[in-house]
């Protein structure tokens, strides 16, 4: 095995498409024979999901609301779906700009309570509109623009004109209205809730399994036809607004095809779980044969060239790029999905690919990027990405007739979110995970009930029984529909749990010590480990949870997954910002994990001690011990002694839960020059 960083595409970075530019068009023709029958989704789990709708009330909802989403696109046009569809030379950006509208300024963020807050409607392709003051960007008609082949520049004489790479502003900051509108027409996000071709393709799929409806395939198939005329031009490198920016300031080529390599992950993915879904469809719609002018054999040809060879080779071009886990996924099940392929080569490439890092096999990754405790190299949301996204793969490659489930490490990873609840509900927000509300990282009801299949370990059908997710209500997702529902264990948390009460432990690879009330009322997290993906200047800081709420929190992940915001270099990732000792005004430049010294319990009583010498260079003694006492029957205090020898200045840190803040009285100095920001 070699680890290598393989996570950058390769080559240098290319310039920006020029606007006006029209791409060749590109056609692929079927690499493999074509696909012969259904394969991602079985006869049986389709029968057993029209079951479950027959005979349980939740399931019935669930699929109410799958249902409903894809009628929405029912009553689109088939031409209206195609001009949906923007070709390559129309740019992306996630990201419309940090400096918020340019009416209200940052309150749209502060409105919306998101990072992506501009209304996105798909009856209104190329505009958004602010949430706060209604105002609608750009102020031109792009789509026209678009439609002329980028010649018809008549109303290119307003106050926000955009011709798809962004309005500039007096201030300079530039506006990317068009290329944010056309992003979120392709993707959904938590935080952009928006209409989106990803959640049709989801909605019409599954729609079409649960129902029967060929109306939902007729949709859906017109969507994945106009998707494969357009993708193998895509570029995300040169036709977006991050891929400019990484390439102007970072000297960095960051692929991707629609979307950034990241996400282009799940986009691959769900294209193909659709087009499974469908594709018996497709021989008998004389409908969408007449609008295309082509047989169904030749649809199918074009779709499985154009669409899906196109993503496995976009694996293999490093466009199709996530954290560990999520573009195995998305090779995996287009594979599974095209049927007829290289098969063997994908298998061998994801399981047993002998070098690299994101790339690395399986289970070489398992023992060289997965702490023994189960907790890989990143931190909180990130990891646990990591267990849905191996998880996920385990099934794929028993479909593919591969069995990994026996490796020890990648049942670990389904253990580790559970080994790091504090007080049987909350997660400590390590680094750039969670927020400062440290909701529970690994409450996933699907994964979970995946693993007790794989598994039948009673430790999961309990978490499950915390979730609610038992008996009548294991209906929780589309996947938990193809199942027969998840029986109630014996024993089950008590309400507002969802774990029973664990015992103090130390995750000694990840470099988390957790102690414990015997009542699980009260818990202190201190965090110790090796710095690595998605990490804050945080190490010896802790976290107090008790009376059902994180005290203490870190700040998790408040500018969103922009680094280039300055607000994460100015305050989020310091030490200062962190519940620690910041020496000499500097964020700590040493990457050590802290040496524990002593972790220990006693009746009523408990303590750790952890040496972090290495965190600051001038420092040989950087320790922190913590002693926890409990004072009655759910509540303990703790006692907090940090040690440090070095340095000219210590500043020693601690802030509180969130809320409102005032303050009354007294006189205040002028603020002192400097900061402590490092």
């Amino acid at each position: 095995m070699h680890l290598v960083n393989d996570w950058a595409a390769p080559g240098a970075p290319l310039p920006p498409l020029t606007v006006g530019a029209i791409l060749p068009p590109r056609v692929r023709t079927p690499q493999f024979p074509l696909k012969d029958r259904r394969t991602l989704f079985t006869a049986e789990q389709i029968a057993q999901a029209r079951t479950n709708l027959a005979q349980h009330e939740p399931a019935r909802k669930l699929a109410e609301g799958i249902v409903q989403a894809a009628g929405y696109w029912l009553d689109w046009e088939d031409t209206a779906l195609v001009d949906l569809i923007a070709s390559a030379e129309v740019p992306r950006a996630f990201d419309c700009t940090p400096a918020g509208c340019p009416q209200c300024g940052k309150k749209i963020f502060e409105a919306a309570k998101s990072t992506y807050p501009w209304r996105i409607d798909p009856r209104r392709p190329f505009k958004v509109e602010c949430p706060v003051c209604a105002s609608v960007f750009p102020s031109n008609d792009y789509g026209r623009f678009y439609r002329s082949g980028f010649k018809d520049r008549s109303d290119f004489d307003g106050p926000y004109v955009d011709d798809g790479r962004g309005w500039v502003a007096p201030d300079g900051e530039r506006y990317w209205f068009v290329a944010h509108a056309n992003h979120w027409t392709w993707f959904w996000h938590p935080q952009a809730d928006n209409r989106s071709l990803l959640g049709a393709c989801e909605a019409l799929g599954r729609a079409y399994l649960l129902t029967g409806d060929r109306r939902y395939a007729h949709k859906a198939a017109v969507i994945l036809h106009r998707i494969a005329e357009v993708y193998p031009n895509m570029d995300h490198a040169t036709q977006s607004r991050y891929g400019e920016i990484m390439a102007r300031t970072q000297n960095e080529r960051y692929s991707g095809k629609v979307v950034n390599a990241i996400w282009e992950s799940y986009l691959s993915a769900q294209l193909a779980e659709t087009y499974d879904a469908i594709w018996e469809t497709i021989d008998g719609d004389e409908a969408l044969q007449a609008f295309t002018g082509k047989t169904g054999r030749d649809l199918r040809a074009f779709i499985e060239a154009n669409l899906l060879e196109e993503v496995i080779d976009a694996y293999y071009e490093v466009k199709t790029r996530g954290n560990y886990g999520m573009h195995q996924r998305s090779l995996l099940q287009t594979a599974l999905v095209r049927q007829h392929g290289d098969t063997a080569r994908y298998i061998a490439d994801v399981v047993d690919k002998p070098d690299g890092a994101i790339f690395l096999g399986l289970r070489y990754a398992l023992n060289s990027l997965v702490w023994r405790d189960g907790q890989p190299y990143e931190v909180g949301d990130y990891n646990f990405a990591w267990v849905k996204n191996l998880t996920a793969i385990a099934g794929l490659l028993a479909q593919l007739g591969v069995d990994v489930t026996g490796l020890p490490r990648l049942r670990r990873l389904l253990d580790a979110p559970l080994d790091s609840l504090c007080i049987g509900r909350l997660t400590p927000a390590i680094g750039d995970s969670q927020t400062v509300y440290a909701p529970p990282v690994g409450a996933d009801a699907g994964l979970y009930q995946q693993a007790w299949r794989i598994y039948g370990d009673v430790r999961h059908a309990r978490f499950l029984a915390g979730l609610g997710a038992t008996g009548e209500n294991s209906f929780r997702d589309f996947v938990s529909l193809l199942h027969p529902p998840v029986a109630a264990p014996t024993l089950a948390p008590v309400a507002g749990r969802l774990h029973e009460p664990q015992p103090s432990r130390l995750l000694s690879g990840f470099g988390l010590s957790v102690l414990n009330h015997p009542g699980d009322t009260v818990a202190v997290s201190l965090y110790h480990g090796l710095h690595l993906n998605h990490r804050h200047f945080d190490r010896l800081h802790f976290d107090v949870f008790a009376y059902g709420q994180a005290l203490m929190p870190d700040l998790g992940y408040p500018d969103g997954m922009n680094a280039l915001v300055p607000g994460v270099f100015t305050w989020s990732l310091t030490t200062i910002s962190h519940n620690t000792v910041t020496v000499d005004a500097a964020v700590q430049p040493g990457n050590e994990a802290g040496l524990v010294e002593l972790q220990a319990e006693g009746e009523g009583v408990r303590a750790i001690a952890v040496n972090a010498a290495g965190t600051y260079p001038q420092c040989p003694v950087y320790r922190r011990t913590q002693v926890m006492v409990d004072a009655d029957a759910a509540r303990s205090y703790l006692v907090d002694f940090f040690e440090v020898e070095g340095g000219r200045q210590h500043d020693y840190s601690l802030h509180g839960p969130p809320g409102g803040f005032a303050l009354t009285g007294g006189d205040w100095t002028e603020p002192a020059r400097g900061t402590l920001a490092g």
